[in-house]
Formats: structure tokens, C-alpha cells, sequence
């Protein structure tokens, strides 16, 4: 397959690999917020709970 397009292939992964790697590191980042933002609301609430 990759001989018949000997150009266009390399277009062609590129393509699909770039959507496919904004979309991934996208999903990482959306979901390390999360637990950051999970951690800090933990953090915040077990000094509230061990001051109080």
C-alpha cells in the first residue's frame, strides 16, 4: 500500500496522527486538571477538617 503512494503517504499518517495526538494530549490536560484540581479541593478540606 505505502509503495503505491510513495508522496502521499506520509500526508496522509500525518493527517491522521496530528488530530490523534491534539485530541489525546487534549484529553491528558482535561483530565490532569481534574485530579489537580480534586487534589486541591482535598488539600483544602483535610486542613479545614484537621484546624477544626
Amino acid at each position: 500500500m505505502p509503495q503505491l503512494f510513495p508522496m502521499s503517504w506520509p500526508l496522509i499518517s500525518l493527517l491522521i496522527l496530528i488530530p490523534m495526538m491534539i485530541l489525546l494530549i487534549n484529553i491528558f490536560f482535561f483530565k490532569f486538571k481534574n485530579i489537580f484540581k480534586n487534589l486541591k479541593f482535598q488539600q483544602k478540606t483535610s486542613i479545614f477538617f484537621f484546624k477544626w
